[in-house]
């Protein structure tokens, strides 16, 4: 059963159906493969003891000709406390629904690694260890990394600076 519907997990891609049948047994063999992770399924499948953490939920209105139209925004972080971690923010019309779009966006970032840039910084970032898991620690397990820079013109250095690390990395 996944953790995102209440149905059994039938895979619609390759990696998946690879991942059913056993011949994929982890995340790091995925990852030295060069495989794209596109069903969050998978890193259920792979990593059963992933805890889900809501940080953060938010009222978000926005004015329109008929009203004002509110949604929730979700700040989700999933991990399994054992180096592997993901951060997502999901917004929606129901919480619950918020929740659900930021684990599957906390699975992504989990899988792919990603450098990402969080402006204006979310308040749950006040805890010293979440900040320097988030920003430091977080490149060294799985490649990704958080940017909480205020000021544009160093986060597009950093940005730029990540960039020709990855490509120095596979030799462009």
């Amino acid at each position: 059963m996944s953790r995102f519907n209440n149905q059994e997990w039938v895979p619609r891609t390759s990696l998946g159906k690879m991942v059913i049948e056993g011949r994929l047994t982890s995340l790091t063999e995925i990852f030295n493969q060069g495989y794209k992770i596109q069903e969050p399924e998978i890193i259920d499948a792979l990593v059963p003891d992933l805890q889900q953490e809501v940080l953060d939920i938010n009222l978000v209105q926005k004015q329109t000709d008929a009203g004002e139209k509110s949604r929730f925004k979700a700040l989700v972080v999933i991990g399994n406390y054992d180096g592997l971690f993901g951060l997502g923010v999901g917004k929606a019309d129901q919480v619950r629904a918020a929740i659900q779009k930021a684990t599957i966006d906390a699975v992504f970032a989990l899988a792919l690694g990603l450098y990402t840039y969080v402006n204006p910084i979310p308040t749950v970032t006040g805890a010293p260890n979440l900040v320097k898991l988030l920003t430091h620690d977080c490149k060294q397990i799985t490649g990704g990394f958080l940017n909480l820079e205020k000021d544009p013109i160093k986060t597009v250095d950093g940005i730029l600076t990540y960039i020709e690390e990855k490509r120095k990395k596979i030799g462009i």
